[in-house]
């Protein structure tokens, strides 16, 4: 059990970094959602909340291993990011997260419609399924340090909001989620358990999934 004076430099520390991944997991479930609808229109957007969904975890990631550093610094670049905590990360995942970052910097071309680039189908799967990638990863380590430090992050995230959404809301953020995602198993264990309508939607959804 933490002591008292940890437990509370904790909480002090706590809004920020349940801010910022609640935010990128709401980001991720809208890029995903508006690039597997694979509608022409919808793929500038797609690509742009994509890109910065990944900037939104490699932040929430950095801010829970170091919890002193300015959110905002680095903006939107990847590389720079992933170098402030690659040191507090052991080696297979900072591999895994350069690999996947690698696949998402050509989605940054979305973020500006006067940037010329590759803006294909091919680059915005490529990109999706990094992204799913880097999500899965950084979410995983989130969950190996919050056990460690009790702090819980991951379960007051998306968790908790689909727990306090409607029906409709519901349904749209785990079709979001499992459609098309190789590392739908990782979303399916981690929002199991919430209620008996989730599970019924997450075992209905995994059906149409394979």
């Amino acid at each position: 059990m933490a002591s008292l004076t940890k437990q509370l430099d904790e909480l002090k520390r706590f809004d920020d970094r349940h801010r910022w991944l609640l935010d990128a997991d709401l980001t991720y479930c809208a890029g995903r959602y508006l690039t597997i609808k694979d509608v022409f229109f919808f793929r500038p957007a797609g690509g742009y909340l994509l890109h910065q969904s990944a900037e939104k975890y490699l932040k929430s990631l950095r801010k829970v291993l170091l919890p002193d550093i300015v959110v905002l610094q680095h903006g939107h670049k990847l590389k720079l990011l992933l170098n402030d905590i690659k040191q507090e990360l052991n080696s297979q995942c900072v591999e895994r997260l350069t690999k996947a970052i690698g696949k998402i910097e050509p989605l940054k071309d979305f973020r500006y419609p006067d940037k010329k680039g590759d803006k294909s189908l091919k680059i915005m799967k490529v990109g999706l399924c990094a992204v799913d990638d880097l999500v899965a990863c950084v979410r995983n380590e989130i969950g190996r340090i919050e056990i460690e430090r009790e702090l819980f992050l991951t379960h007051k995230a998306i968790r908790r909001y689909i727990k306090q959404s409607d029906d409709k809301q519901r349904k749209l953020v785990i079709e979001s989620l499992l459609v098309s995602n190789l590392f739908s198993d990782y979303w399916i264990g981690h929002l199991s358990g919430i209620d008996s309508e989730v599970n019924h939607q997450l075992k209905s959804k995994l059906i149409k999934v394979n």
